[in-house]
């Protein structure tokens, strides 16, 4: 029988309660930057909390109904010692008990506060959706014109059709400050690296360049 969840691991079972749907693992590290670690999934999922579901070499997650359990015994609940330092633990489970106080008055579920977060609009325009990568591959790079992989690229434009994105990325290829390259290394590619790939001349890429 698995441990009880540490902190850390509650954390998470908490962002998914607010997400309240399935969301990508990716979601968790760029948005949340907080890392679900393999042991610590696992972990989630023999004890019955988490759902775990891996589709094209990715991996998406949802709260069980005994997850929604463990989190709502949370709520109201002391924080426990060996979170109390630093003062995050304790302002955490203030904030709990806080939303227990409102919800018991106000005669709401918890499934009717927590909603699944909106869906982000998406883009329909060439000029859209080349502005979404963009700005998705200025958040990975580490400097201008720094290489990075098309896998990493798309977890930033969930909810984009995949046939419109190909397009934009072999009509930026043609300008002379972006090149979608081939990884010169390919025993380094996964699936996941070759799941991502645009082809491009007969050429699967798997890498961008934006100069500017």
């Amino acid at each position: 029988m698995a441990a009880e969840p540490t902190f850390l691991e509650k954390s998470i079972l908490f962002i998914l309660m607010a997400e309240a749907q399935e969301i990508p693992n990716t979601l968790l590290t760029n948005h949340y930057q907080a890392m679900l670690v393999k042991p610590s999934r696992e972990k989630l999922r023999d004890l019955g909390l988490i759902r775990v579901r891996e589709e094209t070499g990715r991996i998406y997650l949802e709260l069980t109904d005994l997850g929604w359990k463990q989190c709502v015994a949370e709520f109201g609940a002391e924080t426990p010692a060996r979170v109390r330092a630093g003062g995050s633990g304790s302002a955490l489970y203030a904030v709990l008990g806080a939303i227990k106080r409102y919800l018991d008055q106000a005669d709401v579920s918890y499934h009717e506060f927590f909603l699944p977060t909106p869906k982000a609009p998406v883009a329909s325009t060439p000029t859209e959706i080349e502005a979404r990568i963009r700005t998705a591959y200025g958040d990975l790079a580490r400097e201008p014109g720094g290489w990075v992989g098309l896998a990493d690229l798309r977890d930033r434009l969930d909810g984009l059709d995949r046939g419109q994105v190909d397009a934009a990325l072999v009509a930026m290829n043609h300008t002379k400050s972006v090149r979608v390259s081939p990884e010169s290394n390919q025993k380094m590619l996964g699936q996941r690296d070759w799941d991502a790939a645009v082809t491009i001349g007969n050429q699967s890429r798997h890498m961008l360049a934006i100069d500017s």
